[in-house]
């Protein structure tokens, strides 16, 4: 009893902090997005989107070190090897620092050749080599303050890892509405202001980290090279699986650019974000899994593992559901409100609103399985997870491209990136129960059965009420919405409340 306690406990705080982050985040861009497309128009506002996907290549210098770290701390911890820890802080600092350095330089480099490599129009060179320059050693300089946060995941201290997200979201919305008040959201002091910003927000957290973690610093004497290739091959399977990550998301932004242009990649952008905005509050639920897997396989008890991610895939899924509904009805509409002084045409709207749809299915077949991702990782079996994960983004990518010179040219984007989520859903399940030995059918049943039965039942509630209500104004929509939340929330917590016998007699049943 104490076991489940302290489980529900640590699941329930890191859900509950990254609730907070993503719901700030959500206030923040639900009101600088539009803001920043109105000024900066289709065009601009797709080098900004182009840009800064490019910049998160760059992002992978750090050879996934800062991610891998949360779990050697939480394994240091389960075995209470303090010198193990010391060792840990002074090889990753140490190798985070080069990673900024080969950061600065490859942005330096590239510098000259951006435009060109993106596509972009001759007359708008200049601006967006200033833009890629200013991010790219903005992220240079971000590169050693990453240690905090792996340092606090290991620590199961969600709080406070999400107090630099928070601050970083809190900072870019100032920002921006302190260049709307002074006339000046432009490209270049948009690249300022976010730059200083997330500059601002790390130095914190890295300030927070250390006060109630340390204290620990670079000791050049405790350096480890065996440390640094055995945290290296755990983040290099994170590397590849940031790559895939990548790959589907900021290769098919770029892919857009390349073949549809600057203004469909602002589109694209735009639903892009409102997705990354919405489905993040729902995978929160999946937050500490991986750390927690690492310090539960140390101490033997996995089979609380496997019991509580039933529990978390179901709810997750049968959330996502409910979104994904939504999305069906209410999808245009939403981005009616809020982008009706951009320059977008009747077409671009409808566009945009079938790829919000369409991005959200896939999001909801796949999203559970970022529990079983999570738990893979932290048992030892990121190498697998991150080659499956790489196959399915090059497959969704190309795909993806192929759709875009067919008729349905930008929808091939939004295919693509849904096809990477819906394939998730297939081929994790799989390595779950091979690996967890944790029953492929009671998955299935339990975590997809519930939630198809919800979604279904929500997206009749709001296709009653937008036909009662058109969703023509804000008032309409906000109703529709509120009274489809309401009802998507009351079936969770029944289906999450429902007696668990009758699951276990379908399973019976089929086996």
């Amino acid at each position: 009893m104490e076991k489940s306690k302290k489980i529900g406990h640590i699941i329930i705080y890191a859900t509950a902090t990254s609730w907070i982050f993503q719901a700030v985040s959500a206030i923040s861009g639900l009101i600088v997005l539009p803001l920043v497309v109105a000024y900066l128009g289709k065009t601009e506002y797709g080098i900004w989107t182009l840009v800064i996907q490019t910049i998160n290549f760059l992002a992978m210098s750090d050879m996934g070190v800062s991610n891998a770290l949360g779990r050697f701390v939480a394994r240091s911890r389960g075995l209470n090897d303090k010198d193990a820890m010391s060792k840990l802080y002074s090889t990753t600092i140490a190798f985070l620092l080069l990673s900024g350095l080969f950061i600065a330089l490859i942005t330096i480099l590239l510098t000259p050749w951006v435009g060109d490599i993106l596509g972009i129009e001759k007359t708008y060179y200049k601006v967006t080599e200033i833009v890629f320059i200013i991010t790219g050693l903005s992220l240079a300089l971000q590169s050693p303050f990453k240690l905090s946060v792996g340092v606090l995941t290991g620590h199961q201290l969600y709080g406070p890892h999400g107090i630099g997200k928070i601050l970083g979201s809190v900072l870019n919305l100032l920002g921006v509405l302190i260049l709307y008040s002074i006339n000046m959201i432009e490209l270049i002091p948009l690249a300022i202001m976010n730059a200083i910003s997330i500059l601002i927000s790390q130095i914190v957290l890295v300030v927070v980290s250390w006060r109630i973690t340390g204290p620990w610093s670079l000791d050049p004497r405790k350096i480890s090279l065996k440390l640094m290739i055995d945290i290296l091959s755990l983040g290099g399977s994170t590397l590849v699986f940031t790559l895939s990550n990548l790959i589907y998301r900021s290769g098919l932004i770029i892919a857009v650019g390349r073949i549809l242009g600057v203004q469909a990649a602002g589109v694209y952008g735009v639903v892009l974000t409102l997705i990354s905005h919405i489905y993040p509050l729902i995978s929160s639920f999946s937050t500490p899994f991986t750390t927690l897997a690492s310090e539960w396989q140390a101490r033997d008890r996995l089979q609380d593992l496997r019991n509580i991610s039933n529990i978390v895939m179901r709810s997750i899924f049968t959330l996502s559901s409910c979104v994904a509904a939504g999305l069906f009805i209410y999808g245009e509409p939403i981005l009616r409100l809020l982008f009706s002084s951009g320059n977008w045409s009747p077409l671009d709207f409808h566009k945009a609103g079938n790829m919000l749809f369409i991005m959200g299915l896939g999001m909801t077949l796949g999203l559970p399985q970022i529990v079983s991702v999570k738990a893979l990782q932290g048992i030892g079996k990121h190498w697998q997870v991150s080659y499956g994960s790489l196959a399915i983004s090059i497959l969704s990518l190309i795909i993806g491209i192929s759709i875009m010179n067919t008729d349905l040219d930008i929808y091939g984007a939004a295919w693509g990136w849904s096809l990477f989520w819906g394939l998730q859903g297939i081929l994790f399940p799989a390595m779950t129960s091979r690996y967890l030995s944790l029953s492929l059918w009671e998955m299935l049943i339990k975590t997809y059965l519930p939630g198809i039965g919800v979604g279904l039942f929500v997206l009749s509630i709001a296709w009653f009420f937008d036909n009662w209500l058109v969703a023509s104004n804000l008032l309409n929509l906000l109703i529709g919405i509120g009274i489809c939340s309401f009802v998507g929330g009351m079936a969770v917590l029944i289906i999450s409340g429902y007696n668990s016998i009758l699951w276990n007699r379908i399973i019976n049943w089929l086996s």
